[in-house]
């Protein structure tokens, strides 16, 4: 799905996704919808603690997994993009604007991440989320535990 042009039905979408993925088990600092300078598509945004403390790949394997599970005809796996909360992306994201329309936050030309955004319309921001403890699993699949040592 090449998204082109943002509605308010993709916000709302973006809002549900969000919420399943917290109810699944990942803390969600800010999400957006946002288009870089150079592309003309429109690429859901989200900022977790988990990015830096468990991996980008731990992280999008789970959102793949939530996003199959109810999302996958609305929100494209390409159209994901996953920002860390490094103390410098909290700063810069907490030096928005605030400029809020029936609880979207629309911002232009900003950097976060050392990406250069043109447009964004955030719909959820919580800065004070910390990670989890462990990398959440994806729904469905059982935790790992830690491997036994065998015995002989």
């Amino acid at each position: 799905m090449d998204k082109t042009s943002l509605v308010d039905e993709d916000i709302e979408i973006g809002r549900r996704f969000v919420a399943a993925l917290e109810r699944a088990g990942l803390p969600v600092a800010a999400a957006m919808w946002f288009r870089e300078f150079s592309y003309e598509t429109w690429m859901l945004g989200i900022a977790s603690p988990n990015v830096q403390v468990h991996g980008p790949l731990s992280v999008m394997r789970f959102a793949d997994a939530v996003r199959q599970d109810g999302f996958s005809d609305c929100i494209d796996r390409d159209a994901l993009f996953f920002f860390n909360t490094s103390q410098q992306a909290l700063d810069d994201l907490s030096s928005l604007p605030r400029t809020l329309t029936e609880g979207v936050r629309e911002v232009w030309s900003f950097r976060l991440n050392h990406i250069d955004i043109d447009k964004a319309f955030f719909f959820h921001l919580a800065l004070d989320r910390r990670p989890s403890d462990v990398a959440p699993s994806p729904p469905g699949q059982k935790r790992k535990g830690i491997p036994r040592k065998r015995v002989a």
